[in-house]
């Protein structure tokens, strides 16, 4: 599924249009949230993740990257059908690092399922550098000119915004954008300055959305739930595990909780209601420690 586009692509990304006054969830400090993240963890890179065998669902995945989307790694189904037209997951990385490889295991189990992945920043990266708070926007701008000349098979009335820790915050600023119908949050909730938006992300998230968090051994429980408690409006499904601030994500094929977020990205972009009951019932999730819904009809 690998494509390359012609410059003029660049030239429309350079002038791309973004949500009119988008808030940034980030605090308006991408790299500063990042630089503390990292701070925390000991300055460490974190390894990159290869998933070789293309992850488990229907079809082979694999990664790569695209001269006219600068900053980014795509992933996608190696074979799909010639008349196959995928929705879209645009993601942020832990720590809002510029490294694309940070949850390939994750993201190429995903990407096996029927979903075109593109997440922040290279996949070779050298360098420990952040990404910004556009490009996650630039990742659907780019897939949906893609999807217009016919050399990307992808559908962006589908598109979902998911990430992890500082990530979980570029997906809460990609939710400004209409083509986002639904929000899978890792490890995440707002923090620092960024708290203070609390109340704006209530009043402006109206879609779907779960968090999975790592339990008290996740640094970033306290925030998501508090994000989660704040919601007023989007319907919301909370499910943690004392798994900490990693989760499952970097189990064979991503784990429990790659088999839950491909369960809600079939419900919500590919009309699958049969899992509706088990997130939206109680119990319906036993092996999640906490497992609470909210805002459902």
């Amino acid at each position: 599924m690998r494509v390359v586009f012609a410059s003029t692509l660049l030239a429309t990304l350079a002038a791309a249009q973004y949500p009119p006054n988008f808030i940034d969830f980030n605090g308006g400090e991408t790299t500063g949230v990042g630089g503390f993240l990292q701070t925390l963890l000991g300055g460490l890179k974190p390894p990159v993740e290869v998933d070789a065998s293309g992850g488990s669902g229907q079809y082979k995945a694999g990664w790569y990257e695209d001269p006219s989307l600068a900053n980014h790694t795509i992933y996608a189904p190696k074979e799909p059908p010639a008349d196959a037209k995928f929705p879209l997951i645009v993601w942020g990385n832990g720590g809002c690092l510029a490294l694309g490889q940070t949850h390939g295991i994750l993201l190429t189990e995903i990407a096996s399922h029927g979903y075109v992945v593109i997440a922040n920043g290279r996949s070779g990266n050298d360098e420990v550098t952040f990404s910004t708070s556009t490009d996650i926007f630039d990742g659907i701008n780019w897939a949906a000119e893609a999807a217009q000349s016919g050399t990307l098979q992808v559908d962006v009335t589908k598109v979902a915004s998911s990430g992890q820790s500082c990530g979980g915050m570029q997906a809460y600023t990609a939710t400004q954008d209409p083509r986002v119908k639904t929000t899978v949050i890792f490890n995440s909730g707002l923090l620092g300055d960024a708290a203070d938006l609390r109340g704006q992300l209530a009043a402006t998230l109206k879609t779907p959305i779960i968090y999975f968090l790592g339990g008290s051994r996740d640094i970033a429980y306290r925030n998501g739930l508090a994000d989660f408690n704040a919601l007023t409006a989007a319907p919301a499904v909370l499910l943690s595990q004392n798994v900490g601030h990693q989760g499952t994500m970097s189990q064979p094929n991503g784990g429990k909780w790659a088999v839950q977020a491909v369960e809600w990205l079939n419900w919500h972009l590919k009309g699958d209601d049969s899992v509706k009951a088990k997130f939206t019932t109680k119990g319906g999730l036993p092996d999640y420690a906490e497992h609470q819904f909210k805002n459902w009809a």
